[in-house]
């Protein structure tokens, strides 16, 4: 995989009926509740870059090269993140 041959690491948050991804060396994984938050579409920012993968009966993928639609998803992301730590804080 790309990915694990260049050394990147990676945090992701997913939703899951059932069972838990492993944090690994290169991830970081958080859970949130599938009914709450359904994620039918992966996003990943690589650099100056943003793809959508979208799941489902049609699946298609887009990519958009603009830096500053990827600062903007990293800021969103990294907000998302943060809020999901802080939720998992409080229901522990």
């Amino acid at each position: 995989e790309f990915r694990v041959k260049n050394q990147m690491k990676v945090k992701a948050i997913y939703a899951k009926d059932k069972g838990q991804m492993e944090h690994s060396a290169d991830a970081a994984r958080i859970k949130v509740p599938k009914k709450e938050f359904p994620l039918n579409a992966h996003v990943a920012v690589h650099g100056q870059a943003v793809r959508f993968l979208i799941f489902g009966e049609h699946p298609s993928a887009i990519l958009i090269k603009n830096p500053k639609v990827a600062l903007t998803l990293q800021s969103l992301f990294k907000l998302a993140w943060e809020a999901v730590q802080a939720r998992q804080k409080k229901e522990y």
